[in-house]
């Protein structure tokens, strides 16, 4: 049982005790002494389960509606805890052993008050006369109504009571400064694996085929261990096709499968890795197919999981031709669809920047959508799954040893200008508005000077009023950011952790909010 299932329970014992020494207060009303115990056993109790629901509404707080709150905290044994329990133990972090510990030493105590009361499982008493009461008195059973006998138990429930509340109040305190570092640590984490994987695709891309690769990396709001990656190839004498993989990282090869004799594992794939791939697919193995293969660079090795859809069931199309009407589609798109492409692309910017898979300057043609058949399987929150697009170039058919391979080198825009984020910004403003506006254009790795750079601020400034129309205030202000000039021309940018948290705030979390609020059912 969870902490706060615990708390729950607390939450249904004290207003039934309450209610049981009020009403053996009533009875008792002319026995000297004991309406005075009575009263003051009451005070008592009243304070803790007011602290205690004070605490409820601190865990409560920014997790579940606003609209719900105050019935949760009313209703404790509710089923509405139950879906916010992940959220509520990421609030307390590591302090939720230590709450789940107190809080069971609360619910022990108030156990304990519960039979000292005599108090049957549906919170009634027995003793429903003075008579009744008096005579239980003088049997000298546990039952008692003298205060002293009580201070024990309700120094218990204080001091559990008094660590909940304060372990809520800090941690919920404590939360934003988490997030930052948290989103610092994860940022780190997959620029890193992103250049491993570039790397290893690289060497394991060398092949026969006419026509170069384009491997793309698929931009999630919430990344897991595993991840899609989809791969394009242009084969001679067949017609285009698309198929994805998964790529798991494994840092350490020997320990991830222990029970598997080394001979046995599939080997690390140094050449013609889309020719494996239309190997998967003409076998058609059962979807339960172990891994595959391993991709590898000079510090990691990934595995190779195929996703098992049939090369006819998905093609490209990029988000330049999209917003040229090459794809009806796109026009079709509400509010929400757009907000989530977009927040897409800015959690790949993100998290792509500074690694091989991002250029300076972000163009409409890097980023690109697996347009599914009819037969194949959505993206599960929006019909178009964008990618963020890399053309592998092809090289000889004779891959270099692996330990030969260097580690490719990221394209960075010049120190003194933010050209990603001034990019993204006009990309931004073309697909809220839906069309591409040659104006907003800016070329692969191109060098602007600053009167480039203000004329694409005075370019995008021309379309404000129709963002906010389209997209809303949110929208807008992510977009004025992103155009402005002093996050384009100050001296760091996304490779310093404070500005990667300033363009979290400003650009990710205010789309994120955009979609969670218009996504909500909380008013149905």
């Amino acid at each position: 049982m969870s902490g706060i299932e615990v708390v729950g329970l607390v939450l249904g014992i004290l207003p039934l005790a309450i209610k049981a020494l009020q009403g053996y207060r009533t009875m008792l009303s002319g026995v000297r002494g004991a309406d005075r115990d009575l009263k003051s056993l009451v005070q008592d109790l009243e304070t803790e389960q007011v602290r205690l629901q004070t605490t409820c509404e601190v865990l409560l707080d920014g997790i579940a509606p606003l609209s719900r709150i105050d019935d949760m905290v009313e209703k404790p044994f509710g089923p509405e805890w139950e879906q916010f329990s992940d959220e509520i133990r990421e609030r307390l972090w590591t302090a939720t052993g230590k709450f789940k510990e107190h809080a069971k030493e609360m619910q022990e105590a108030a156990e304990e008050l519960k039979e000292k009361l005599s108090m049957e499982a549906d919170g009634k008493t027995n003793l429903n006369s003075p008579e009744a009461i008096m005579k239980e008195l003088k049997r000298k059973a546990s039952f008692s109504l003298r205060k002293k006998d009580y201070e024990g138990i309700i120094a218990r429930i204080k001091a559990a009571n008094s660590v909940l509340h304060e372990l809520a109040g800090q941690n919920r305190d404590l939360e934003p400064s988490r997030r930052r570092r948290s989103q610092a640590r994860v940022t780190k984490l997959i620029r890193g694996l992103s250049r491993s994987i570039f790397d290893a695709l690289r060497s394991a891309a060398t092949c026969r085929c006419v026509q170069s690769h384009d491997v793309s990396p698929s931009p999630r709001r919430r990344v897991r261990f595993r991840e899609s990656l989809g791969f394009t190839s242009k084969r001679e004498l067949t017609s285009s096709s698309t198929e994805t993989l998964s790529v798991v990282s494994e840092k350490n090869l020997v320990v991830s499968t222990a029970s598997v004799p080394i001979e046995a594992l599939p080997p690390v794939l140094k050449s013609d890795l889309c020719q494996v791939i239309f190997t998967w697919h003409e076998e058609r193995r059962e979807s339960a197919m172990k891994r595959c293969g391993y991709i590898a660079d000079p510090h990691r090795m990934f595995g190779l999981y195929p996703q098992h859809r049939h090369p006819e069931s998905s093609s490209t199309v990029t988000l330049r031709q999209m917003l040229e009407g090459k794809d009806p589609v796109f026009q079709d798109l509400d509010l929400v669809e757009k907000l989530r492409i977009a927040l897409s692309i800015s959690m790949s910017i993100l998290h792509l920047y500074d690694t091989p898979w991002l250029g300076g300057t972000l163009t409409l043609d890097d980023v690109v959508f697996l347009r599914e058949s009819q037969k194949a399987t959505l993206h599960p929150d929006s019909p178009l799954r964008p990618f963020m697009a890399k053309n592998f170039a092809r090289r000889s058919n004779t891959a270099a040893p692996l330990e030969a391979q260097p580690q490719s080198k990221p394209c960075k825009p010049s120190k003194a200008m933010n050209l990603t984020v001034l990019s993204l910004g006009a990309m931004l403003i073309q697909m809220m508005i839906g069309q591409a506006v040659p104006a907003l254009d800016m070329a692969a790795d191109s060098d602007m000077d600053l009167n480039a750079m203000l004329e694409k601020h005075e370019a995008g400034g021309k379309f404000n009023d129709e963002v906010l129309q389209n997209g809303g205030w949110n929208y807008m202000a992510a977009v004025k950011w992103c155009l402005e000039t002093e996050s384009v021309l100050g001296i760091m940018g996304l490779e310093n952790e404070d500005f990667c948290q300033r363009f979290y705030e400003a650009v990710v979390a205010r789309l994120e909010k955009d979609i969670q609020q218009l996504s909500s059912r909380c008013w149905d």
